[in-house]
């Protein structure tokens, strides 16, 4: 398997466990309580992941059982699912041949339960992630391949939508919508140097110099800022530190061969409560790493061993699910 599926299948179950819809289904014969505490909240949940085939074909499993989302088998991929109320939204792409794309390349398209929405019907596009605002404005992120000045594009409700400052190259880690308000976290280039920023409604809110990365989450109004520096300004080391709004929420504190080997990267927000999964193994020489789970900067009693890569993290009460690639007996990999 080529290194670009293996980013298809970590882009599709980075959503797979954040897309947990708690909507209750109407039975006659509910299922008998059990005597695990914790289960019974579950009884009746829905579960929605949205994935493809190995032949690219996009999939949404609800409760386990597949439905293709293309007419006809067509191929494409999906990268991101969300739930909003009772609508379920699904972004990714189609290679369909149609009158507004005879040529078969990618089209950036998302799903609204069942209805298909095309973006960009004149570039090679696809998308990575969709978010909705409580007033029904749709945000998209992804990218057109080959349009300068950068491949990175977001768009509102299918208009291009522009962050400042104009001209600078930027990329995205995620983005999020509290209310009305968009914010984006990503990176944006300057004086040869890459530099953690959050935008809200498109202008820069937060900015963290000396190369840095950044993801966002959220708690109500509250934003959290997972930042890692690679030169921290004060110690001039590695650091990852937490943000809750403008105070220092926490930080996570590794030796230097943990750093050395310290790498991909998951959160998860639940409440006031946040979670990282990291990789961190020395281990290299046969890729299989480890995986710790920190809450609020202190370590959590897991650790899940000899895995090729954490994709995605969820967290509801006292259990933490993780989802990975591992790597089975014939060196293919396994979600």
């Amino acid at each position: 398997m080529n290194k670009r599926f293996y980013q298809f299948i970590l882009l599709c179950f980075a959503a797979v466990l954040t897309s947990l819809l708690s909507c209750k289904k109407d039975s006659n014969n509910p299922e008998p309580e059990t005597e695990n505490p914790g289960y019974e909240e579950y009884a009746g949940t829905e579960v929605f992941i949205a994935g493809d085939l190995k032949t690219h074909i996009p999939v949404l499993w609800k409760s386990g059982k597949p439905k293709l989302i293309l007419d006809n088998g067509n191929s494409g991929m999906v990268h991101h699912i969300m739930g909003y109320g009772n609508d379920l939204y699904i972004a990714g792409m189609t290679q369909e041949f149609t009158e507004a794309n005879p040529s078969n390349f990618r089209s950036a398209m998302y799903w609204k339960n069942e209805e298909k929405v095309i973006i960009d019907k004149a570039n090679d596009t696809e998308l990575q992630q969709i978010h909705r605002a409580a007033n029904g404005d749709i945000y998209v992120y992804g990218y057109r391949y080959g349009v300068d000045p950068n491949w990175d594009t977001i768009w509102k409700n299918g208009e291009i939508y522009k962050l400042e400052p104009a001209g600078i190259r930027w990329t995205i880690s995620n983005m999020l919508t509290i209310g009305n308000d968009f914010y984006v976290a990503g990176n944006i280039q300057e004086k040869g140097s890459s530099h953690a920023v959050v935008w809200k409604n498109g202008k820069i809110f937060k900015h963290y110099p000396n190369k840095s990365s950044i993801e966002i989450g959220t708690n109500g109004t509250d934003l959290f800022n997972y930042v890692y520096f690679t030169e921290d300004p004060q110690t001039k080391k590695k650091s990852y530190k937490v943000y809750k709004n403008s105070s220092l929420f926490y930080s996570i504190n590794l030796s230097e061969t943990e750093w050395k080997f310290a790498s991909n990267r998951v959160i998860f927000q639940e409440g006031d409560n946040s979670y990282v999964a990291w990789e961190i193994s020395s281990k290299n020489i046969t890729g299989l790493n480890d995986v710790r789970v920190w809450k609020n900067g202190k370590p959590v009693d897991i650790k899940i061993k000899d895995v090729f890569i954490p994709t995605a993290l969820f967290v509801k009460g006292n259990d933490v699910y993780l989802a990975t690639l591992k790597e089975d007996e014939d060196f293919d990999q396994k979600a």
